[in-house]
């Protein structure tokens, strides 16, 4: 049971963070393309830099949700790596015999 509750918090964990990386970005280029066409006039740059943000969030989604996969193991992975570890031990068995030959 307490092992579903801490699933259940990281991925509330990650859900806010996934929140906060995407608004993040978006906000401080549509700050900095308010200040730019107050100075200078030109509207355009604001799509401009709307674009920028979203892309910069996306791209921080997609570095967080990398992070918490690659943290994640499938059944299938660790099964595998069960199996390996024991091929590992019956590899160093028949090289210790043939090392005292």
């Amino acid at each position: 049971m307490n092992k579903k509750k801490n699933e259940v918090a990281d991925m509330l964990v990650l859900l806010l963070q996934i929140g906060i990386s995407m608004i993040v970005p978006i906000a401080l280029m549509v700050l900095l393309s308010v200040f730019i066409v107050n100075k200078t006039g030109i509207k355009w740059i604001s799509v401009i830099l709307f674009i920028i943000g979203a892309a910069a969030g996306m791209r921080n989604v997609y570095m967080l949700v990398k992070k918490y996969l690659k943290k994640q193991k499938e059944p299938y992975e660790l099964k595998r790596e069960e199996e390996e570890s024991k091929g590992e031990d019956h590899k160093n068995e028949f090289s210790e015999e043939n090392e005292t030959d």
